[in-house]
């Protein structure tokens, strides 16, 4: 009876270590899953400004006068 209810236990231990193991393997692997959704929206918010500019070709260039006038003193 003794020997029996041991391997009852030890089994119920391996197999509840095996459950912590998968479990915390599922929560690294959650929270890996996310930080490249989170990489992958931040590329494409810096991104998009580039490819608007890249392929906007129908603009046309504006000059601009500045008003203001700057002198340089030398010591």
């Amino acid at each position: 009876m003794n020997k029996l209810l041991i391997s009852i236990i030890i089994f119920a231990v391996i197999v509840l270590g095996y459950w912590v193991y998968q479990d915390s393997e599922m929560k690294k692997k959650k929270e890996v899953n996310q930080l490249m959704q989170d990489a992958h929206q931040s590329f494409n918010i810096v991104d998009a400004p580039l490819h608007n500019l890249i392929l906007n070709n129908d603009s046309e260039p504006v000059s601009v006068h500045s008003s203001a006038h700057f002198t340089a003193k030398s010591s």
